[in-house]
């Protein structure tokens, strides 16, 4: 970071520098500042598809669905006519469309009809940093239907462990119980992803 902190000092109106950063910054967990990053690369460079989808992809993190979906579907219509594009933005895009939908239903008061919707509503509800409910959620949704945790692709599994773990820090009466949970969440999805290795597999151990 300090390094690419640097090279936007050094160049300043290098759209590649700021996207660099914005990049280190949302790996550390600094989503404002990527945000901050990616907006100045579309400032600098209208037309970067990349940029959009990555700032999109911000936005959805920090649970403001509604801002995200422009840049994305801009993001992916814009790429995907390249020959080149690697960015698995129609991938993001659903999963934005989804769970925008999640957020409507929810701010609407209506339950959730089955278990894929009680983990988009869990998604929702942990980019609103409302970790209690969206453990509860994840934990009825993977009750309710244990095969959902067994595709490590969807990352559902991950989660409800990042979100019990969440819960537990909190520690309320019940952390010990969502403590619990998380490890043996964490344990299964680290046995399932050692069988098909990803990048996760590092973070999970």
């Amino acid at each position: 970071i300090a390094s690419y902190r640097n090279s936007v000092q050094l160049a300043p109106d290098v759209a590649d520098a700021h996207f660099n950063l914005g990049g280190a910054l949302a790996d550390n967990g600094d989503l404002d500042g990527a945000v901050r990053e990616y907006r100045e690369v579309i400032r600098l460079t209208p037309d970067d598809a990349d940029a959009h989808c990555h700032l999109g992809i911000m936005l959805a993190r920090q649970g403001r669905f509604q801002d995200a979906l422009p840049l994305l579907r801009w993001g992916h219509e814009m790429g995907s006519k390249r020959p080149d594009w690697a960015c698995p933005s129609k991938k993001w895009l659903e999963r934005v469309e989804r769970t925008a939908e999640g957020e409507r239903r929810l701010d609407q008061g209506e339950r959730p009809r089955d278990a894929v919707e009680r983990i988009t509503v869990a998604e929702v509800l942990y980019a609103k940093s409302r970790h209690a409910e969206s453990a509860r959620m994840y934990a009825e949704a993977l009750a309710e239907d244990a095969t959902l945790a067994e595709n490590v692709d969807n990352g559902y599994r991950y989660g409800a462990a990042c979100s019990a773990s969440l819960t537990a820090a909190c520690g309320g009466a019940d952390a010990a119980e969502w403590r619990g949970r998380a490890l043996e969440w964490l344990r299964a999805d680290l046995a399932a992803r050692e069988k098909a290795p990803s990048g996760l597999v590092a973070t999970l151990k």
